[in-house]
């Protein structure tokens, strides 16, 4: 009783309100044998402590209110039953944290905690009102290797939506379906590797003005004028520095 009503009123705090005791209703927070009832001073306790651990989740998650929607293609990246599960039911773009913490009889502190997980994954952002989901710049990667993907997912998740292709047929494919405002791309891929795609790419209409950046191991003067001849914007070498890769796309986009 004193968990729920602290959920409840928590999301009453931020607004100017009073709250009164009503006499006649039929039910009260008296509980016990000797019908001993909760100090309202507990659950007020209660909520001003909750304060500070929203706090670690800001400015991710502004408030309560602020509304979870999914990145594109994020839907695809995940195999667990589960998750997939909840994302698809819950996470709509038109529904509060708190507003699906209550529909799912969840805490609505132990939510936002799940949440930030998939955001670092990459799978979600948060919007603070319910009228449209604003829509981040879509970088796709192209890269064999499970290891990059996520590397790259993390350090670009809180600022663009990353989509993933493992080979050239199934980036362009990608392409076709998302509107990508920049390709990172690796070098080293079964049956077309990243030169040939990047000129493939370029003869076509609809896509040879994306930036791309190619993301590579091979660091030799012979590779990076292949690069160039083949129409990448920039060439880093793996591993890359975080900000070095946010910067580079700063500068294409």
């Amino acid at each position: 009783m004193i968990q729920r009503s602290t959920v409840l009123l928590e999301r009453l705090a931020p607004y100017s309100c009073s709250v009164q005791l009503q006499t006649d209703a039929s039910c009260d927070l008296c509980y016990g044998d000797d019908g001993h009832g909760i100090d309202p001073e507990v659950i007020l306790q209660q909520i001003e402590s909750r304060k500070y651990l929203w706090q670690q989740f800001y400015p991710t998650i502004p408030s309560l209110e602020a509304i979870p929607c999914l990145h594109a293609g994020a839907l695809d990246a995940i195999h667990h039953e589960a998750t997939l599960h909840h994302l698809k039911t819950w996470v709509t773009g038109d529904r509060t944290i708190a507003d699906i913490a209550e529909g799912t009889y969840k805490d609505s502190l132990a939510l936002a905690s799940l949440y930030m997980h998939w955001v670092k994954d990459g799978l979600l952002g948060f919007v603070t009102t319910a009228a449209t989901c604003v829509k981040s710049p879509v970088v796709l990667t192209v890269d064999d290797s499970p290891i990059v993907q996520a590397m790259i997912r993390r350090a670009l998740s809180d600022r663009y939506e990353v989509i993933s292709a493992t080979n050239a047929l199934d980036a362009l494919s990608l392409l076709d379906d998302h509107n990508v405002s920049l390709i990172i791309l690796d070098v080293t891929m079964p049956e077309m590797d990243g030169f040939d795609f990047c000129r493939t790419i370029r003869k076509i209409e609809k896509f040879k003005h994306i930036p791309v950046i190619m993301l590579t191991a091979k660091d030799g003067l012979i590779d990076r004028a292949r690069g160039h001849m083949a129409g990448t914007n920039a060439y880093l070498t793996k591993p890359v520095d975080r900000e070095l890769l946010l910067s580079t796309i700063e500068k294409l986009i």
